[in-house]
């Protein structure tokens, strides 16, 4: 037991190294890769890692991570990073993928599939808060030195990183990995953090209890004491066993003797269908007993089965199919007769108008042809007249509109006055050629009136 979680631990750091790999490659800034590892982990905490391969995983979990963190990266870009780790850790030589390639296609749709899984099975929740961003704060409170503030801090986000690839993360809150991040930092580093035995520790002041830290800093001591994880295909875990069969039934009682045979094949009731097979016994009854015995009777064949849904009376007596389907023939044999008593009845009115025009003289045809001509003729002047009132309607509307020609202002002029403002009476609507007058503006006309754009739009 301890062997196989030792082994499926191994399988976690696995899929975490790639990723932290790949990031590093993908040039990810650092809480893409550390969201993704998250996922990664959360995912495994609800599935068997024996049936859902760590490496295509990773993959999506870096993926969706980036997309999740603003800084998306290609697919062809993450799968091109993958072949060349893959091939790395084999010790191949380093070729890029060929994107037109079975193998590309392959990668891409498990990357793909991988993502989908994540996204259902973590429920679209994505958040991830994470330790890093709880490091300065941290460290700036508890020592005064700028130059052991930078060393404490970097330490403490190694440690941390290195944290991300076992599963504390889904155990344990980010401050409590902060801490024992900073707390192991000191103690590589050999700085003394404040104590005072008077007041709590220190760690307390960022709601941490000191078995919780105790417990982060051992997972992440084990990690360093591990051989460097290898991918290993795990088979999946064995299908459940059947449930067992049920129990066989019991054998049927003993058969009656032979001579007691034809007295129960005689007592049986004629509709029971078992009287229609006789016992294995009676079967082999001696031949004097068998002729002495009477036949039994013929059972009776059983009753018909009743259907789970059945049709209407009116359905069946119809032809059957339901209430839409059913009664076809009888509603085609309805429609015909409609529609030979209509024919029937219109019959006499066209006889009647056939015989009318053919026994009608020419000169009562001649009236009836001139007054389909008047009646067509008053209809086509009815529509004349409307088609000119409504251009009647449009030029009146074209005429004064304020965005067609400009009407002129006729004014009284002289030669030592200045043109005024046009009086009451003395503006002429009358259509004329504006273009023509601003062109000669000094032109009198017969009335001894000057011709001049108007000074007021009218």
């Amino acid at each position: 037991m301890e062997e196989e979680e030792a082994v499926i631990a191994g399988q976690r750091v696995f899929g975490c190294e790639c990723i932290q790999q790949m990031g590093i490659l993908l040039r990810l800034p650092q809480v893409a890769v550390s969201t993704a590892q998250v996922m990664f982990h959360r995912f495994y905490a609800k599935r068997s890692i024996r049936k859902f391969d760590v490496r295509h995983f990773s993959l999506g979990a870096l993926f969706l991570a980036s997309k999740v963190e603003e800084c998306p990266r290609k697919v062809r870009d993450i799968l091109n990073v993958y072949t060349h780790i893959q091939q790395k850790r084999a010790g191949e030589p380093s070729v890029p993928l060929d994107i037109y390639s079975n193998r590309y296609a392959a990668l891409k749709e498990r990357l793909i599939k991988a993502e989908r899984e994540i996204l259902k099975e973590l429920g679209f929740i994505l958040y991830t808060e994470h330790p890093h961003k709880f490091i300065l704060n941290y460290v700036k409170l508890l020592t005064v030195d700028e130059h052991l503030t930078k060393k404490l801090a970097q330490h403490a986000w190694n440690f941390i990183n290195d944290s991300q690839r076992t599963d504390v993360c889904i155990h344990f809150a980010p401050e409590v990995i902060c801490c024992a991040a900073i707390w192991m930092a000191a103690r590589v580093l050999q700085i003394k953090l404040p104590s005072d035995a008077s007041a709590p520790p220190w760690w307390e002041l960022f709601n941490t209890r000191k078995h919780e830290m105790d417990a982060v800093c051992k997972q992440i001591t084990a990690l360093y004491s591990q051989p460097r994880a290898k991918f290993i295909l795990l088979e999946p875990p064995p299908a459940p066993a059947p449930a067992d069969a049920p129990a066989t039934p019991a054998a049927p009682p003993a058969a009656a003797p032979p001579a007691a045979a034809p007295a129960a094949a005689a007592a049986a009731p004629p509709a029971a269908p078992a009287a229609a097979a006789a016992p294995p016994a009676a079967a082999e009854a001696p031949p004097a007993a068998a002729a002495s015995a009477p036949s039994p009777p013929r059972a009776s064949p059983p009753p018909p089965r009743a259907s789970a849904s059945p049709a209407p009376v009116e359905a069946r007596e119809n032809g059957g199919g339901g209430e839409r389907g059913g009664g076809g023939r009888e509603r085609g044999e309805e429609r015909d007769r409609r529609w030979r008593d209509s024919e029937r009845a219109r019959s006499p009115e066209r006889e009647k108008r056939r015989r009318r025009e053919e026994e009608e003289s020419d000169e009562e045809r001649e009236r009836r042809r001139r007054r389909d001509d008047e009646r067509r003729d008053d209809e086509r002047r009815d529509r004349e007249r409307g088609d000119r009132s409504r251009d009647e309607r449009w030029e009146q509307q074209r005429r004064f509109h304020p965005y067609e020609e400009l009407p002129l202002v006729r004014t009284q002029m002289t030669a030592a006055s200045e043109p005024t403002a046009p009086a009451e009476g003395q503006q002429d609507y009358r259509r004329r050629d504006y273009a023509s007058a601003a062109r000669r503006p000094g032109r009198e006309s017969a009335r001894g009136t000057t011709l001049h754009p108007p000074l007021v739009h009218v």
